[in-house]
């Protein structure tokens, strides 16, 4: 681990606690800022690459020796980027790990994509597309106070919700564990946040989770059902993005360790297809040569290996393919490329904006390939789809944010987003960024 990171965690405790201790109305005094990691010598760089390539070289070897069906690519990149046919490998037990070139500004900018969006998002929520804009005069394009018939209302303007704030203490958590993303750090992360006034705002199914934790059993009064398919929600996509981050670039592990951070409150078929492909979208975008379509081909791997999972190891429900619905959201922006309002319009008629991880992480996708390569631009497009706004524009403000950095105009809202809720969203960006040198 690189010298400095226990004063990183030792700062970044004493916010959660003064959080806690403020109930979100105080504001938190700026942190001493971490250094970057040192910069490997040229030797240590030639070294890991070629014992990276080394270990791939062999791995797809015997792969390629014992499975005569199928083709692989020498190339570690390639692997997990190429057509989506290709991800084989996300099924193979080798664990190699890539040697990628993250994008500066990466990690913060997905951290403050988020955070915007959700505070963005949550004066929009459950109305739909002409709701919001016979409601607020036109499109809500800045932070607003959420009014008093929505989920978030009495929450200040720049608050974010349930959608981020357990995103940003899950971040918290692996920056504790150093990265080591196991079932505790999921626990704790469901823990801590739950002794934050966003806890209110915690749906059925993370709320049943966290009394499972604790002990105390919530009674189901739908225990007789064979499947209950509203458990197919999203709430492990919104969550789910630091993860993506702390993986730096490596998508298989994104994939993974998003299982497990799922496990508590979303281990069915449905939420992790959606959670999975979220992961490895934000996972992608940290390469500083991605690109939106290998963006979306990267969560199109994860939402087929989480749906593969949940129904083999979790429980299988019987709702429509995320995977499947990615690929039509896609498509409708590719249709009608250049003309934002007919996407939102199709997007949302077509696929819906709701609940479910099979309509807001498609639509999701579908915004990010309509306009994602300009941050603001497709968070604001999340807010006004209409319906679950604030989380569809916590996703899409993660992958965008990950993918482009972050911009004037973003940061502009961060000293805001900090202050609201108690936040030190640059030295949460330094915790995971000090967590490349530690996974394996």
């Amino acid at each position: 681990m690189a010298i400095g990171i226990s004063d990183n965690i030792s700062t970044l405790y004493q916010l959660q606690q003064t959080h806690l201790k403020t109930n979100k109305t105080g504001s938190c005094a700026p942190a001493k800022e971490c250094s970057a990691n040192e910069e490997l010598s040229k030797a240590q760089k030639v070294g890991i690459g070629l014992c990276t390539a080394a270990g791939v070289a062999t791995a797809l070897m015997l792969l390629a020796k014992f499975d005569k069906s199928k083709s692989y690519s020498i190339n570690p990149l390639k692997m997990l980027r190429g057509n989506i046919k290709d991800s084989y490998l996300l099924n193979a037990k080798y664990k190699t790990k890539q040697v990628v070139t993250i994008g500066a500004g990466s990690i913060l900018g997905g951290l403050l994509g988020g955070a915007i969006g959700d505070a963005m998002g949550s004066a929009t929520e459950t109305r739909s597309r002409q709701q919001i804009i016979e409601r607020f005069g036109g499109p809500v394009t800045d932070l607003i106070t959420p009014p008093d018939d929505v989920f978030a209302r009495g929450f200040e303007r720049g608050s974010v919700t349930d959608d981020f704030s357990l995103a940003y203490y899950t971040a918290l958590e692996i920056i504790y564990a150093n990265g080591n993303i196991d079932d505790s750090v999921a626990e704790k992360a469901l823990l801590s946040w739950s002794k934050t006034p966003y806890f209110a705002l915690a749906g059925p199914t993370t709320v049943a989770a966290v009394n499972r934790i604790l002990g105390n059993e919530t009674e189901n009064h739908y225990s007789f059902l064979t499947v209950d398919n509203s458990k197919g929600s999203n709430g492990s996509a919104m969550k789910i993005s630091p993860v993506g981050l702390a993986s730096h670039g490596d998508v298989r592990k994104a994939i993974e360790d998003a299982i497990t951070i799922c496990k508590p409150t979303h281990f069915n078929s449905t939420s992790l297809a959606g959670g999975c492909a979220v992961a490895a979208a934000v996972s992608e975008a940290m390469h500083s040569d991605a690109t939106i379509d290998s963006v979306i081909r990267a969560g199109l791997a994860g939402a087929k290996y989480g749906d593969e999972y949940g129904c083999k190891e979790g429980r299988q429900l019987a709702n429509p393919s995320v995977y499947k619905r990615i690929k039509l959201a896609v498509s409708i922006a590719e249709r009608y490329q250049g003309d934002i309002e007919r996407t939102m319009d199709e997007l949302a008629d077509i696929i819906g904006c709701g609940l479910s991880a099979a309509e807001a992480v498609p639509v999701s996708f579908g915004l990010l390939k309509a306009c994602g390569n300009d941050t603001m631009k497709v968070i604001r497009a999340a807010v006004n789809i209409g319906n679950d706004t604030d989380t569809i524009a916590t996703i899409v403000g993660a992958m965008a944010g990950t993918l482009n950095g972050p911009d004037e105009e973003m940061m502009n809202y961060l000293e805001t987003i900090n202050s609201v809720n108690g936040f030190d969203l640059k030295i949460v960006a330094s915790g995971l960024e000090m967590l490349g040198g530690t996974n394996e």
